[in-house]
């Protein structure tokens, strides 16, 4: 069962975006923003490995959040 405390995974890069203790590896947002996200050494969760850095890479991130089935990657405006 999910946990439901949008806990920041600690493999994310700081960052506007993160991946949250909900992640359950599969792999969705990897496809929409592979420049950004990435599966764990054990792909049990993604995580953001990189913060977008142009505006292409914000709608691949973007785009990865609107996919995710759990809705576990967050945004909290921080940058």
């Amino acid at each position: 069962m999910a946990s439901t405390s949008h806990e920041r995974l600690s493999a994310n890069q700081w960052g506007q975006y993160y991946v949250s203790s909900e992640c359950n590896g599969c792999g969705v947002c990897v496809v929409c923003a592979p420049d950004n996200l990435q599966h764990s050494w054990d792909g049990t969760y993604c995580a953001v490995a990189a913060q977008p850095v142009d505006e292409r890479e914000e709608r691949d991130v973007e785009a990865a959040q609107a996919a995710c089935p759990l809705q576990c990657l967050h945004s909290d405006g921080d940058e």
